[in-house]
């Protein structure tokens, strides 16, 4: 099994290319992290005519949720370096950032937290319960 689900913001302009009629958008994607942990940087592509249909929505800053496979290749067998992306069949808009900013992604502020699982707490019946 190779499924991966990531979200995050976009820390990249994405870029389309086309290349043997084939179409590639590659962005990179900045996982939610603490402040004492260091930002990881993950590069995804999508490809295909899915490709072309979420080129013009995606930008910088975006939040999003991405799912698909990883996929490795050697850079450096000298070295062992590998290096690995998401091959992404699935992206889901989360929050609109800032187009075409150089500022860093938002810190998610108390209020986000507590309504970012609402529906998981509300299926457990943890708000009717009056706890948790």
């Amino acid at each position: 099994m190779n499924d991966v689900n990531i979200i995050g913001y976009i820390n990249s302009k994405p870029s389309m290319k086309q290349k043997d009629e084939q179409t590639a958008v590659n962005f990179l994607i900045s996982p939610r992290h603490r402040k004492d942990t260091p930002v990881e940087f993950i590069p995804c592509v999508v490809f295909g005519k899915y490709a072309e249909s979420v080129y013009p929505y995606i930008h910088k800053g975006d939040m999003i949720a991405v799912s698909g496979r990883l996929s490795g290749r050697f850079v450096s067998e000298k070295d062992s370096l590998i290096r690995i992306k998401v091959i992404t069949n699935n992206i889901e808009f989360l929050k609109e950032g800032k187009q075409f900013s150089d500022a860093p992604a938002p810190e998610e502020t108390e209020e986000e937290r507590f309504t970012a699982n609402i529906d998981e707490r509300v299926m457990y019946g943890a708000l009717n319960r009056g706890g948790d």
